[in-house]
């Protein structure tokens, strides 16, 4: 099969004209196909359509590679300034928009994009003991320098996006810059500069997880040097300034470890404070321990008012407890100023007041003082000859001092009656004293003694009180007695005036008691 030239119709071999044209298509020659407008025209077409297709290839292909190639050789060379030519030839020197840039330009810019990601992911696979700024520089130049001469910096100006680009590389080269310089702090035991650098190490960065661990030691080593001052301060009672060394700690975001060590600080701030109150009550200066709690401020005076309650009624409890422990012992009258110590603490405390009821009990009551008398009497009326004395010091002719002694003298032949009644209400139950002669009557003759009724009955009769008789204690039980009455007697015996004209005898510590619990 074969083509006419005239026309292009398809005819056959054997054919002498053309089906179509009617051409005599054995004598046609390829000249005449030139000839033919529609082959002409359809030679154009073709042509056409090759020269767009070259352009095509042209602008999307040839130029764009060419135009990466340029970056390529630009990065090549180190050099900030050939990057930033490339860039501004194919990109421009105005604000970039992408979608109005060319293909090339395109390129370019993509490329200066994956080129900063490509170097971050290198930044970021580095091991820690790189330096960044040597391994930037030695590797880029000043492309990607940290500085204001810097490429990336000049041309991220050009565009948002291109700015958050650079921005996410020197977050990163910040990170690993402060790492770095972080862990030479603590190679040279600055622990705080070390603190400081290593918590800016961002989470993007692959030494994250080492950076919060060398942070954590860095704190707790800064955490020793300082728990040391902060322990001090406490100790000395500044504790605003242990306070303001907490406060520093805190802002410097410290681990959950490091913070609950420091809520332990100021817990013992708390409590040391509070405990000052405690001092106040023990040394008994409570209007001192009211001034301290007006200082506290109102953060801590409500707070301290009810530690200073707390330590008023701990420090009247403790009276009391001292108090059982001292009446145990056998003394009354220190039992019971220890509960009126607490009373005095706690007056309105009706446990409190209970106890101090509860050890006056057991005070003596004592019958040497005259306003303890109900009343006593001379029934026969022998004032000028005789008497009695109250709470008098004596010698006794033991040559011993005695105290608290009720003395009963006389100077008459005829027999010397003196009557002291008291009112003990059934609430004790013994009376003791030791009976005596004083010093100055030891050599006198004489006839004296006493005798002790519970509600009208004899219940004691002391020996007589006979010349050199030596003091003796005696002890009468008097449990359920009402009424008591102690009776004198006593006559002189011998020559008045020979010099034995007064005589007498004693009783010293002469009470009435409770049987201890």
């Amino acid at each position: 099969m074969k083509r006419c030239l005239n026309c292009g119709t398809e005819i056959s071999e054997r054919d002498i004209n053309c089906s179509n044209c009617g051409a005599d298509v054995q004598n046609q020659k390829i000249t005449d196909l030139f000839k033919n407008p529609k082959f002409m025209a359809i030679i154009a077409a073709v042509a056409a359509l090759f020269i767009i297709i070259f352009l095509t290839i042209l602008n999307t292909v040839i130029m764009p590679a060419a135009a990466k190639s340029n970056l390529q050789k630009a990065f090549d060379s180190k050099s900030g300034a050939n990057v930033a030519s490339v860039f501004e030839q194919y990109c421009g020197d105005y604000s970039v928009v992408y979608e109005d840039l060319s293909k090339s330009g395109k390129a370019v810019f993509s490329a200066f994009e994956d080129y900063i990601s490509d170097w971050k992911d290198e930044l970021n696979n580095q091991p820690t003991e790189t330096d960044p700024y040597i391994f930037i520089t030695d590797l880029t130049g000043d492309i990607f320098l940290p500085s204001a001469d810097s490429a990336l910096l000049r041309l991220s100006g050009y565009n948002e996006e291109l700015y958050a680009a650079a921005m996410n590389f020197y977050n990163l080269y910040d990170s690993k810059e402060a790492f770095f310089q972080g862990t030479e702090r603590m190679n040279k035991s600055d622990f705080q500069g070390a603190a400081d650098l290593l918590e800016k190490v961002i989470e993007e960065d692959s030494w994250y997880s080492e950076a919060q661990n060398k942070l954590t030691e860095a704190q707790l080593k800064l955490m020793e040097e300082k728990a040391k001052l902060i322990e001090k301060f406490i100790s000395e009672g500044r504790y605003e300034a242990a306070q303001d060394e907490i406060t520093k700690l805190r802002n410097k975001n410290p681990t959950k470890e490091i913070s609950e060590k420091l809520d332990t600080y100021e817990t013992k701030i708390y409590e040391a404070k509070l405990a000052k109150i405690d001092e106040f009550v023990n040394s008994g200066d409570i209007d001192a321990a009211n001034e301290y709690i007006e200082s506290l401020g109102n953060g801590l005076s409500a707070d301290a008012k009810e530690r200073l309650n707390q330590a008023v009624k701990n420090k009247a409890v403790d009276y009391i407890a001292k108090a059982d422990e001292v009446l145990k012992s056998g003394e009354r009258e220190g039992a019971y100023d220890m509960a009126k110590m607490a009373q005095n603490l706690c007056p309105d405390d009706d446990e409190i007041n209970k106890k101090v009821e509860y050890f006056k009990e057991y005070l003596p009551f004592k019958l040497y003082y005259s306003d303890n008398a109900t009343s006593y009497r001379d029934d026969d009326m022998w004032a000028y000859t005789g008497g009695i004395k109250w709470n008098e010091k004596l010698v006794s002719n033991k040559s011993e001092t005695m105290f608290n002694c009720l003395k009963f003298y006389f100077n008459s032949d005829y027999k010397a009656h003196f009557d002291i009644n008291y009112n003990l209400g059934k609430k004790y139950d013994c009376i003791s004293g030791i009976a005596f002669l004083p010093e100055e009557y030891k050599n006198h003759q004489q006839n004296g003694y006493f005798e002790i009724y519970g509600d009208g009955k004899l219940l004691f009769k002391s020996e007589n009180f006979s010349k050199n008789k030596m003091p003796n204690d005696f002890e009468v039980n008097i449990a359920g007695i009402d009424m008591v009455t102690i009776k004198f007697f006593g006559n002189r015996i011998g020559d008045w005036l020979l010099g034995d004209s007064w005589t007498g005898f004693a009783v010293s510590n002469l009470i009435a008691t409770k049987n201890l619990p």
